[in-house]
């Protein structure tokens, strides 16, 4: 018999009731995510918040905003909040080109040595950051392979139409002054 979505309530041969609570999941912060990935790819917590664009620190800071948003619910807006950015798109890229990379390394067959050892690298270190929250008791629930080519597939579209649009008002100020210019 089902009490309400909080408890469920089994009776055992007649017996008292048997009380069970739903499980506990944790899912990890951004912090705790940017702790991971300080462990892992050995950079310092200043340098994953700051403003830096250096390869490997972006790589590593991306990996984290991946984690903390598909593992741990952590919304764009958040991040962007916390790592403390203007709006929520370079949160948004960050997830996304983390999504690309995973992509790109599962369809690509690496033309020499060195790239094949740079994608072995990068999944070996995605993997140790998922595998540094589990041991910390989170439960990470990535998404499928599949939904990550969709999400790529996704933002490649809306920069292709953003793009295109940004292109058409050019061309149309372009006209307009052509026409006042002309008159």
């Amino acid at each position: 018999m089902f009490d309400s979505p909080e408890k469920t309530v089994m009776a055992m041969d007649g017996k008292l009731p048997m009380v069970r609570s739903p499980a506990v999941v944790r899912k990890p912060s951004l912090e705790e995510a940017l702790k991971a990935v300080v462990e892992v790819f050995k950079v310092g917590i200043k340098d994953l918040t700051s403003r830096t664009k250096l390869d490997h620190i972006t790589v590593a800071r991306a990996v984290a905003i991946f984690h903390a948003h598909h593992a741990g619910d952590v919304s764009f807006s958040d991040i962007a909040r916390f790592m403390g950015w203007s709006d929520h798109s370079s949160a948004k890229h960050a997830t996304v080109a983390v999504a690309e990379r995973l992509v790109s390394i599962e369809e690509n067959n690496p033309k020499c040595a060195e790239e094949r050892r740079a994608n072995a690298i990068y999944r070996r270190r995605f993997e140790m950051v998922g595998e540094c929250l589990r041991s910390q008791g989170f439960v990470i629930d990535l998404p499928e392979f599949c939904v990550l080519q969709e999400q790529a597939e996704k933002l490649r579209e809306s920069q292709r139409k953003a793009k295109e649009a940004y292109r058409l008002k050019a061309e149309k100020r372009r006209a307009e002054r052509e026409a006042r210019s002309a008159s």
